[in-house]
């Protein structure tokens, strides 16, 4: 348990009490515990909502199964898989609630001659609400995220006559979980005082003092909302700050070898595209350049839109309004007015995201001003997050500078530990701005790199060299890293078996669909792609 018990120093929580890994084992979640019948003769149903799945169950007042077995409805991914988008709210807010009714249904149907009485439905909730007043909200629950919603006037709306009698009871997650952990099968049986944290979708906790949940002041709980329980953060792999906690790489190595875990909210075993064909990539050095083979990348979807054409046709568009697409661009995090996406073709397992603004309008794929700040802070804010950008500033013309799509969006990797090709190019100095110092790099590729401490700075002398570029026509890749920027002129977008050239290609690493292409590129093949793409700086300058 030292990994715990650092993380906790980590967050400033004395570490003075005992603390234990989940040792509980029984036939149904632990979150079943707290909604257990007190007399023999009764019985509850159970479900516990989470970000990614409904279990489902019934309990008798012994702490046993009534039901054959317990539910488990993957809803998010049904969702997905029925084209229902995260923007689309309203119906996925539907769908859920009508999944819950279905399970409560099914499990009273085929309990009710088992010699018991249906007392209580009981629910564990993934966020926070009003209880007692039936009322919730979810940050990562599609459709429940904004406005709170009475779950209890839904669900019985919805339910069959015979039941609108039975008592319907929500309580948060946390609260249910330390609940579990002290019941005769939990971790801490017979304990009055615990506090139970939870690492699954989202980072959450529930404190019981004399074994009932922590209100505080007796306003809170007249309000139905105990102070004792902490959450639901949103877990964002491996770099935003969420709730206050940098979540780090080890955050996650910890939660994914926890039992029974799915992991995070990748999206990447949801929907039309499955990871492991990306799983069979295989990535070599060639010359100085870093080659991928990855097959998954030749699926992703063309442009077929310019600015004049209808928003429905447009990929990103149609995540905003609602249309339906083909494709999971499941929604991760809200981040200063843009949508962080899991990007259903991803080029590494571990984080390829997919960044577009909140927006109803078409936004075409050039950089501003003010989306180089945002830029610029997302990389400060964020752990090994590099973000890559491929302009089309003429969406009319039929050419780009690697982008797919002519709608805004930048690209999110994670950069490991490895460096990166232009990373070990040699640089040369050939200016400085306000702070700013100008390198030419000595790649293939041609560009110039920005060093600065100040964004606004950095932002400054990057924009006034797009605007260079842009009364020229060229088009051009930024790479955005921590106090770094790389800019690269284009002056083509790149023919050939290569196919797209873009931001990546730039910095030395290819990412190439074709298994026959992989294995017989060269390094001269590479460094004549770059350079027949690419302007010299001296040239605009």
């Amino acid at each position: 348990m030292k990994g715990y018990r650092r993380y906790f120093q980590r967050l400033g929580i004395s570490t003075g009490a005992e603390i234990k890994r989940s040792s509980y084992e029984g036939e149904f979640p632990r979150d079943f515990w707290a909604f257990r019948p007190q007399k023999e003769q009764d019985y509850s149903i159970v479900l516990t909502i989470g970000g990614t799945k409904i279990e489902a169950g019934a309990i008798d007042s012994r702490g046993k199964l009534v039901s054959q077995s317990v539910r488990k409805v993957p809803w998010a991914s049904i969702l997905t898989s029925q084209g229902i988008l995260p923007v689309q709210k309203v119906k996925a807010k539907t769908k859920l609630i009508d999944y819950v009714v279905k399970q409560i249904e099914e499990l009273y149907y085929e309990t009710k001659d088992r010699g018991k009485n249906l007392v209580k439905i009981g629910i564990s909730w993934a966020g926070p609400g009003r209880y007692e007043k039936g009322i919730v909200r979810a940050p990562n629950i599609w459709g429940f995220e904004e406005e709170p919603v009475n779950l209890v006037q839904e669900i019985k709306r919805r339910l069959p006559e015979e039941l609108q009698n039975v008592e319907i009871e929500i309580q948060h997650d946390g609260i249910c979980a330390a609940m579990g952990e002290i019941s005769s099968l939990g971790t801490f049986p017979e304990q009055e005082n615990i506090i139970s944290v939870i690492w699954g979708t989202g980072i959450g906790a529930g404190i019981l003092i004399d074994n009932r949940p922590y209100y505080a002041l007796k306003q809170f709980k007249e309000l139905g909302i105990p102070l004792g329980e902490i959450g639901h953060h949103i877990v964002f792999v491996n770099s935003i700050k969420v709730g206050g906690i940098d979540v780090t790489r080890e955050w996650v190595d910890l939660v994914k070898k926890k039992e029974g875990s799915e992991g995070f909210p990748l999206c990447y075993k949801e929907g039309n595209i499955d990871w492991q064909e990306g799983a069979k990539t295989e990535t070599k050095n060639v010359g100085d350049f870093r080659v991928s083979y990855n097959p998954a990348r030749a699926k992703r979807p063309g442009s077929s839109v310019t600015q004049s054409q209808s928003k429905q046709e447009c990929l990103f568009c149609k995540l905003e309004l609602g249309f339906p697409n083909e494709q999971p661009w499941n929604e991760l995090l809200r981040y200063k007015g843009f949508k962080i996406l899991a990007n259903p073709f991803p080029i590494v397992k571990e984080g390829h995201f997919t960044i577009i603004p909140v927006s109803e309008e078409h936004i075409p794929q050039e950089l501003t001003q003010e989306y180089i700040q945002f830029a610029l802070e997302l990389v400060r804010d964020s752990q090994n997050l590099f973000l890559a950008f491929n302009s089309w500033i003429n969406a009319e013309e039929n050419w780009s500078a690697g982008a797919t799509q002519p709608h805004f969006h930048f690209h999110g990797f994670y950069k490991g530990k490895e460096q990166l090709p232009i990373e070990r190019a040699g640089k040369r100095k050939i200016g400085e701005k306000n702070g700013v110092e100008i390198y030419e790099i000595v790649f293939p590729s041609q560009g110039i790199m920005l060093k600065g401490k100040d964004p606004k700075a950095l932002g400054e002398v990057l924009w006034n060299c797009i605007e260079k570029l842009k009364s020229e026509g060229l088009n051009y890749n930024v790479v955005f890293f921590k106090d770094e920027v790389y800019l690269f002129a284009r002056q083509k977008e790149g023919e050939g078996p290569l196919e797209k050239i873009g931001a990546l290609e730039m910095l030395g690493w290819f990412i190439i669909s074709k298994e026959n292409i992989f294995n017989n590129v060269t390094s001269q093949d590479l460094e004549n792609i770059l350079r027949e793409v690419t302007v010299p700086p001296e040239e605009y300058l």
